[in-house]
């Protein structure tokens, strides 16, 4: 429904929450949630900085949930609004504290969005390998939906319309 400022004002309930509670990770919550729907509503710029500024902070101070997370959002949310600078930005440095961490679930959401971000640079070979890894490691279903639209998008783009449906349609 868009209702923005339902959202806003329910994260705002968040923050204070995490505020009083003197949980960093509740009040990061709030502040990627609130990029996340400026990324929505058009401030991409704006949305992702406040996503990838979560990432990085939360990075440095070791809350390694919030960390990855945020990188994984803010990836998926540039990649989304065809940012792909930024989402290129995002997912390598999230998929490498993935890496560091051993997470699993975000890094393969990672992994399927990398897919995107390659076929959206033109990287087709790229892309259908990463979205090929990303669907072989089983990580979790969000991921391979994700890698999936890029091999969907590259079947396309390559004129095999059956294989691109194919795709979609699993």
């Amino acid at each position: 429904r868009r209702a923005m400022p339902e959202a806003l004002s329910a994260l705002a309930t968040v923050r204070r929450l995490g505020e009083t509670l003197g949980d960093p990770d509740l009040t990061e919550f709030a502040d990627v949630a609130d990029g996340m729907i400026a990324t929505i509503d058009g401030r991409v710029r704006e949305g992702i900085e406040t996503i990838a500024r979560v990432a990085v902070t939360a990075e440095r101070e070791g809350r390694e949930e919030s960390g990855v997370t945020a990188y994984r959002n803010a990836g998926y949310m540039a990649l989304l609004s065809m940012d792909y600078a930024a989402a290129s930005r995002m997912l390598d440095a999230g998929r490498r504290y993935a890496d560091a961490i051993e997470q699993s679930h975000c890094a393969h959401v990672m992994a399927g969005t990398s897919a995107g971000v390659a076929w959206a640079d033109g990287r087709w070979t790229d892309a259908v390998t990463e979205a090929g890894q990303a669907m072989a490691d089983r990580g979790c279903r969000r991921g391979a939906e994700i890698a999936r639209w890029a091999l969907a998008y590259t079947a396309l783009g390559r004129g095999e319309t059956a294989a691109a449906t194919a795709e979609v349609i699993r």
